[in-house]
């Protein structure tokens, strides 16, 4: 918690990789997300780790299936 007045926040849609990254930089293991002025939930580092691995996973696979073409199928 900070006594801080105006506190780091991010926005419902803000990247997760983004808000990760501010939150190692800044040491914080929580982060408000506001819209509109309001508090709107909290998340996480264990929620953003979640979503940046489901990311990259995704992007290696997109990656793969360019670079191979589909004539490959690795399991």
């Amino acid at each position: 918690m900070t006594t801080d007045t105006s506190p780091e926040t991010i926005e419902p849609d803000d990247d997760a990789r983004d808000a990760l990254e501010l939150m190692e930089l800044r040491g914080f293991r929580h982060l408000p997300v506001v819209e509109g002025g309001h508090v709107v939930g909290i998340v996480s580092v264990r929620d953003l780790y979640s979503v940046v691995k489901r990311q990259l996973a995704r992007a290696a696979e997109l990656s793969e299936k360019y670079l191979f073409n589909d004539r490959y199928h690795v399991d």
